[in-house]
């Protein structure tokens, strides 16, 4: 796989995270899917060296209800080695990553918060799954296209919230373990189909975890 927690580089990056984890970041069981390998493929050679990044920019979270516009600046460094054993389909991802967002509220040109963190996110195993096994709901419209696999993941890292006055309003701190079923789509290059991710561990304190930052905009515009 290829996906970083924020793709391919960080467009928002807290958003993007958490988006990654699936929408809303809840422990489910951990179902393995019949593989096709008997132990988990390991990484090779480097595809990509570890090399700089960085990115700035804004959007609109698309809060309902709420004018806001997210201004965002990132920076880390990434790299991708091949999965041995996947004929060159497969890729483990490493980033790693500073972020600071600025959340402003348009109709008063008032800054709501400001997160700020940083993580290290890595693929640490893979196995291959017979597209035969995949879930029916999970296959898009247009079929698989490529060897399927699932990745494992390892989220290490955190971030805090500060209200306009300088108020702590949340702290993030720990590790995330994930699965991410991923189409390669077959053509021998990074990239691909996520088909579903799951939070199958959390070690620390993720109070955002099940918190929708949307809210967290509306009460603090909401403040007089």
């Amino acid at each position: 796989m290829f996906v970083r927690p924020v793709t391919p580089r960080p467009a928002a990056p807290h958003a993007a995270r958490i988006a990654a984890l699936g929408t809303a970041i809840a422990l489910v069981p951990l179902t393995a899917l019949p593989a096709e390998a008997a132990a988990p493929l390991r990484p090779g050679p480097y595809y990509e060296k570890p090399a700089a990044w960085s990115d700035s920019g804004e959007f609109d979270p698309e809060c309902q209800g709420l004018d806001l516009t997210v201004s965002y600046d990132a920076h880390g460094v990434s790299s991708a080695r091949h999965v041995l054993g996947s004929n060159g389909q497969a890729f483990f991802a490493k980033d790693k990553a500073t972020f600071k967002e600025t959340w402003t509220d348009n109709s008063t040109a008032t800054v709501l918060f400001t997160i700020e963190g940083d993580y290290v996110f890595e693929e640490i195993a893979a196995q291959r799954v017979a597209k035969s096994d995949v879930p029916r709901r999970l296959v898009p419209r247009q079929g698989l296209k490529g060897p399927v696999f699932e990745f494992t993941a390892v989220e290490n890292g955190g971030d805090v919230v500060v209200d306009d006055h300088g108020q702590l309003l949340y702290w993030t701190a720990g590790q995330i373990k994930m699965t991410n079923l991923f189409d390669t789509l077959g053509d021998h290059e990074p990239g691909g189909r996520s088909l579903r991710v799951r939070t199958v561990k959390m070690i620390g304190h993720h109070p955002l975890a099940d918190t929708d930052i949307c809210d967290v905009a509306a009460t603090e515009a909401a403040k007089p």
